[in-house]
């Protein structure tokens, strides 16, 4: 084999970028909340509790030691957490059971609970109503306080209800990540080798070679180009005779060796 035949290397393209910086991959992260508007906040939950409890509804803001909440997070990361409410949850469970719309002032019972429960559920749905799959999670987000009031009965709500700012996975595009590989790739230079002559040579003969040989080959005018051991064209020497021979390419090979392959 002729391994000290001229190399030919592909041009290398000067225009390619020299540092890309690739998009990362798509991946699941916390998604950050949006932030919180007081005021609306307490204007939807006076809304929403009208509207659930059947009767008007105020919400101003309120102050004091932080109550004990309650949280979830839907399958979009929305946030939702909720304290206090059991005044109101045990006038709903008085006018259940036939009675005015007002706290009976009696122990937190079981069935005060349970009314509390389902009060929070309905709240939750009509405060987030684009938010699914919720699940009990911990949080020390500070909560905004209200005081809501519905005819004579004053109860004090802390209320965390955030979405998401953007969705919790978002896609990404890849499309500009392909398009600025190939051209970094294209700009590449790979080692081309020229075979001017191939052959076979016994191993007595190959072990007594000396300096000041002289090889016989048969110099063919059409020669093949690989990259390693992958042919990538054929071509035809020509001007042989002035000092600087060259190759015109006559046949391109169906396939171009990809990426990684061994040269």
């Amino acid at each position: 084999m002729n391994d000290g035949a001229p190399r030919i290397t592909a041009g290398y393209d000067d225009a390619a970028p020299r540092e890309i910086v690739f998009p990362p991959a798509s991946r699941r992260s916390e998604p950050a909340l949006r932030e919180v508007d007081a005021v609306a906040l307490g204007k939807s939950l006076a809304a929403r509790l009208g509207a659930l409890c059947d009767i008007a509804a105020t919400a101003a803001p309120a102050s004091g030691e932080p109550l004990a909440m309650s949280w979830w997070q839907s399958e979009e990361g929305a946030l939702f957490g909720i304290g206090g409410g059991a005044k109101l949850a045990s006038a709903l469970l008085n006018r259940q059971c036939g009675g005015a719309f007002e706290e009976d002032g009696a122990p937190v019972s079981s069935h005060a609970l349970r009314c509390l429960g389902e009060l929070v559920v309905q709240l939750r749905a009509a405060l987030m109503p684009d938010a699914t799959g919720w699940t009990p999670v911990k949080s020390d987000l500070p909560a905004e306080s209200f005081t809501v009031t519905l005819g004579t009965v004053r109860d004090r709500i802390d209320l965390v209800a955030q979405a998401p700012a953007q969705p919790a996975c978002a896609p990404v595009d890849h499309s500009e990540w392909r398009a600025q590989l190939r051209r970094v790739l294209g700009g590449l230079a790979i080692p081309v080798r020229l075979v001017l002559h191939e052959g076979n040579v016994a191993v007595r003969a190959a072990r007594a070679f000396k300096v000041g040989d002289v090889l016989p080959i048969a110099t063919a005018h059409e020669v093949g180009l690989r990259i390693g051991s992958h042919a990538l064209a054929r071509g035809h020497i020509i001007d042989a005779d002035t000092g600087s021979p060259r190759v015109r390419i006559v046949a391109r090979s169906r396939r171009t060796p990809a990426f990684g392959d061994q040269a």
